[in-house]
């Protein structure tokens, strides 16, 4: 039971640091920046860990010999896929914000919230998403801890029949949305750095440095599990289990890492230095107070 108790610790910190988090912004009117705003909907996503992994693993801590039902199995598969995706399009979110103020100059001036301007990206699209598999009955009990864990999966046939359908679904749904949005992540923070140094700003570079952090945890955390899937591919659902357990610790502390990395070292002074076209959040906050109506310059067409 040693390895179920780090499971549970992993996720209970995971949990507890995002919760923090959304209740200084709740209850601090301080705390509601626009780049704390940005931040935001990743620690209620991570948030969601306690639904679809703190709870089963306490279950199954107490009682192994527990089985979650059919319906609470495709409920726990969608939440998964749910919450996978959304965290990784609001992080996709953040860069395409940083992006359009430093290299496009744009001005950062919400008519509305950042989480409901997103919304569409970070929270409708990657509902629609988890619906999918619910249509052709793909989410189902996976290794390590097949009884109360349940993803999104495709079949395989006692008479050793592909299922082509399944994998396609896989990649499209869960795999190429990781390997695209860090790869633009990637991308859109080595343009900003590179911008930073053309223009010799040391502190920011300094500054926009821990950006890349996140990035970089977040791909050395799920390289693994690609590989781990992408081996089940093509040996038709083998699985290596010791891989197996390594990927969910690290799916599990993820959330920590996210309030560590957006938390506590924040993006605020991303948007408070720049040479040309500064904005501060000094201002959005007047802004806001004073009730005017604000726009934000961005082409929708980029985050569809």
């Amino acid at each position: 039971m040693i390895y179920e108790l780090s499971m549970i610790l992993c996720t209970g910190l995971s949990v507890l640091s995002s919760l923090i988090l959304i209740g200084y912004y709740f209850f601090q009117q301080k705390a509601r920046t626009l780049a704390f705003s940005l931040v935001l909907p990743i620690f209620l996503y991570d948030f969601l860990l306690f639904f679809d992994y703190f709870i089963p693993l306490i279950i199954y801590f107490i009682n192994p010999d527990t089985v979650i039902s059919k319906p609470l199995c495709m409920l726990q598969g969608q939440l998964k896929l749910f919450r996978t995706n959304g965290t990784l399009f609001s992080t996709l979110a953040i860069c395409w914000t940083l992006y359009s103020f430093f290299i496009k100059k744009k001005p950062l001036k919400f008519k509305n919230q950042p989480i409901f301007y997103f919304s569409p990206f970070t929270f409708v699209l990657p509902l629609l998403i988890s619906v999918i598999p619910l249509t052709n009955d793909r989410y189902s009990n996976a290794n390590p801890l097949s009884q109360v864990m349940c993803i999104i999966i495709f079949l395989k046939y006692p008479n050793g029949e592909v299922d082509y359908f399944g994998i396609i679904q896989k990649l499209i749904l869960s795999y190429v949305p990781f390997l695209g949005t860090i790869i633009l992540q990637i991308y859109i923070i080595v343009r900003i750095f590179i911008h930073f140094r053309k223009n010799d700003q040391v502190i920011d570079i300094n500054e926009i440095k821990y950006l890349i952090l996140y990035p970089l945890f977040l791909a050395l955390s799920q390289v693994w599990i690609l590989y781990q899937r992408f081996y089940e591919m093509v040996t038709n659902g083998n699985q290596i289990d010791w891989l197996n357990t390594f990927d969910l610790q690290m799916v599990q502390i993820n959330g920590f890492m996210n309030a560590i990395i957006y938390g506590v070292l924040s993006l605020r002074t991303c948007f408070l230095k720049s040479n040309s076209n500064t904005v501060s959040e000094q201002d959005y906050e007047e802004q806001n107070n004073s009730g005017e109506n604000q726009s934000f310059s961005i082409q929708d067409s980029m985050i569809e």
